[in-house]
């Protein structure tokens, strides 16, 4: 079977119709929209690339903080901030353990630093974490590249996440 460009196929082509559905192009004009930004795409893919980097990274970031302040604010609502303000600890401690654990979330991986840049433990544990095989299997797929072991790694992580879930909400939902 021959490579699949999987920037052609797919990637190209559904955020461009997302974005005629949420900008309510009409669908007469939706083909012209996908082929300006094929040509766009297309014209030099690595300035594209190039271009679209920086806002991905800053979506990632804007919504690592957007998730960070809604789990501040739920803490707040459904009473556990009160009950830290009783014990002896830092008033500035739920929130720094958000921040830094929206941190790790976010930026421990192989999606903005090669992991070989890192130092030793923290190289094994963004290594051995669910994103890393992910980016990896995203970056070789579209590059023409086999995706090798981190497809099998990216799959096995995301059904163990989806089955430990399921089972989870099963169990809060039965109570």
């Amino acid at each position: 079977m021959p490579p699949v460009d999987l920037v052609e196929v797919f990637a190209q082509p559904v955020p461009a119709l997302m974005i005629c559905e949420l900008l309510g192009v009409p669908y007469e004009n939706r083909n012209q929209f996908q082929n300006s930004t094929r040509a766009l795409s297309n014209a030099d893919r690595a300035a594209y690339v190039g271009y679209l980097t920086p806002g991905i990274m800053i979506t990632t970031i804007v919504g690592a903080a957007q998730g960070t302040a809604i789990s501040v604010a739920t803490d707040m609502t459904e009473g556990i901030i009160a009950r830290f303000k009783t014990m002896a600890i830092a008033r500035v401690s739920v929130l720094t353990g958000h921040v830094l654990g929206a941190m790790v979330q976010t930026f421990l991986g192989s999606g903005f630093v090669p992991t070989e840049s890192m130092p030793t433990g923290l190289r094994w544990f963004a290594e051995h974490q669910p994103a890393t095989p992910v980016i990896e299997t995203l970056r070789a797929l579209p590059a023409g590249r086999p995706a090798g072991s981190s497809f099998t790694e990216a799959a096995v992580w995301s059904a163990g996440i989806a089955l430990v879930s399921y089972l989870w909400a099963r169990r809060l939902y039965n109570r």
